[in-house]
C-alpha cells in the first residue's frame, strides 16, 4: 500500500504592505506577530489538524524604529515567545525572520572573527571571480577585521550578527549568516560576524514526532549568484543531500532559480519580491505535497484565503531558457527568433508576445504577478506536450548558435 504523503502548509506574514508595521516599537511587533500565529493555528487545528504548518517572515522582520537590529533584551523575549507558542502547537514550525544584534566584545576577540572568517574562504574565492567590486564583501570585511585588530586602540569592539532562528517544541535551531551586505549600515563602526559552529549549516533537519522535515535556509546575499550558498554545499558534499525545502528569506534579492536547492520546492520570502513557491523538478516523487499563503500581520486573519500558486517546473523550464536568450545579444537577430515566434503563435497568441518582449517593465508592483506567473496555463495538461515540444525546440536553436559562435 502506498505511503500516505504528509502534507505542508506554509504561511508568508506580509509585514511590508502597512507602513504602519515599521512604525510599531520591536516589543509590539513580536506581540502582533505572536497574534497572528494564534490566529493561524486556531485556523489550521480545525482545516489541517495533521498538518505540518510553517509560519514564516523576511529577513529583519523584528526591529526597532529607525534600525534594522534589536537588543539583546528584545532577543531574549523573541525567544521566549516564539518557544511558548512552538510548545503549544506540535504542528508547528516557525522560521522567525532574522534577527540582527550588537553585543560589546574584548578587542582580542577580532582573532576569533578573523577565524571563523578563514573557514569561509571558499566564498572569497567566489567573489574574486567577480569583476564587480561591490560582490567583494566577503574580501573587504576580512580586510575590516585585520585592519581593526591593528588600529583600535580600545578595550572593546562592537560584533554584530544576522542568524534565522527556527522553533519547533520549544526549542530553537539558528543559522547564522555567511555573506553580509549592509548589516552595519545603521552601525558603521561594528564588526560582522558570519556563522560559526552549529550556525554554519545552512540545513536545520526536525525529525521529532509528528514533524519530519529537513529546511534549508539562505540568507539574501547567500542566495545570490556569486555565491548560491545551499546548493554550493550540496554540490561541495559539504552536506549529505538536498532538503526537502528551501527557503530564501531576504530584504531585497531576486530569486535565482538555477540555484534553487530542494527536492519538494522553494519558497522565496522578501521585502520588496513577490512571495513564490517553486517546486522541484522532482516534486512528484517526493512523500509530501505543499501549499502557501499570504497573510498580512497588520489585519486580523480570520481564513486562508490568499493562496499562492505554485510555479511548476515547465514553467521553470521556459524562464531558465529565456533568461540564458536574453543573455545573448545577437538572438534578437537570428533569423530563426521570427521563425518560433510564428510557431509558437499558433499556440500561444498572446503570451507569447510578453515572452518575446521580455518579462518585466522594470517597474516593480507589491505582489503584482509577473509573466511567469502569468503564464500558468502552460500546466494544463493539454498545453504541456506543446510546451516541451518548444522548450526542447528552443534549447536546440540556442546550443546550436552558441556552438557556432567565434
Amino acid at each position: 500500500m502506498p505511503q500516505k504523503k504528509k502534507n505542508i502548509i506554509t504561511i508568508i506574514f506580509d509585514i511590508d504592505s502597512n507602513r504602519r508595521y515599521s512604525k510599531l516599537k520591536a516589543i509590539e511587533k513580536i506581540q502582533l506577530i505572536k497574534n497572528r500565529i494564534h490566529d493561524v493555528c486556531k485556523i489550521l487545528k480545525t482545516q489541517n489538524p495533521n498538518d505540518t504548518w510553517i509560519v514564516v517572515w523576511r529577513e529583519y522582520g523584528i526591529f526597532e524604529r529607525n534600525s534594522n537590529s534589536i537588543s539583546n533584551k528584545i532577543k531574549k523575549q523573541l525567544k521566549k515567545e516564539m518557544i511558548n507558542i512552538s510548545k503549544r502547537y506540535p504542528h508547528l514550525i516557525i522560521i522567525a525572520g532574522t534577527v540582527l544584534t550588537c553585543k560589546k566584545k574584548p578587542v582580542a576577540y577580532l582573532n576569533n572573527v578573523k577565524q571563523y572568517y578563514k573557514k569561509l574562504d571558499w566564498i572569497k574565492k567566489l567573489e574574486e571571480k567577480c569583476s564587480d567590486k561591490q560582490m567583494h564583501q566577503h574580501i573587504n570585511k576580512i580586510e575590516t577585521v585585520s585592519k581593526k585588530a591593528k588600529n583600535d586602540n580600545a578595550s572593546t569592539i562592537r560584533v554584530t550578527s544576522n542568524k534565522a532562528r527556527v522553533y519547533f517544541h520549544g526549542k530553537e535551531k539558528r543559522h547564522g549568516k555567511t555573506a553580509p551586505f549592509s548589516e552595519n549600515s545603521y552601525i558603521p563602526d561594528a564588526i560582522y560576524q558570519p556563522g560559526k559552529n552549529n550556525n554554519f549549516d545552512p540545513v536545520i533537519t526536525i525529525d521529532e514526532y509528528p514533524l519530519d522535515i529537513s529546511i534549508g535556509i539562505e540568507i539574501c546575499r547567500e542566495h545570490a549568484d556569486v555565491i548560491h550558498y545551499l546548493k554550493y554545499m550540496v554540490e561541495d558534499k559539504k552536506i549529505s543531500q538536498k532538503p526537502l525545502l528551501h527557503f530564501i528569506i531576504s530584504n531585497t534579492i531576486s530569486l535565482d532559480r538555477k540555484n534553487l536547492c530542494a527536492k519538494l520546492g522553494a519558497i522565496h520570502v522578501d521585502s520588496e519580491e513577490p512571495p513564490r513557491l517553486v517546486l522541484s523538478q522532482d516534486f512528484e516523487n517526493q512523500n509530501a505535497t505543499i501549499k502557501l499563503y499570504h497573510c498580512k500581520v497588520m489585519e486580523p486573519i480570520q481564513n486562508l484565503i490568499d493562496f499562492i500558486e505554485p510555479e511548476y517546473p515547465v514553467q521553470h523550464k521556459m524562464q531558465q531558457t529565456i533568461n540564458d536568450s536574453k543573455k545573448l545579444t545577437w538572438i534578437n537577430n537570428y533569423p530563426l527568433t521570427e521563425n518560433i515566434k510564428k510557431f509558437l503563435n499558433n499556440f500561444f497568441p498572446s503570451p507569447i508576445k510578453m515572452m518575446m518582449n521580455g518579462f518585466d517593465s522594470g517597474k516593480k508592483s507589491r505582489y503584482q504577478p509577473n509573466q511567469i506567473e502569468k503564464m500558468r496555463f502552460f500546466t494544463d495538461k493539454n498545453n504541456k506536450r506543446k510546451l516541451d515540444e518548444y522548450a526542447s525546440s528552443a534549447d536546440q536553436i540556442i546550443v546550436k548558435k552558441i556552438k557556432n559562435q567565434p
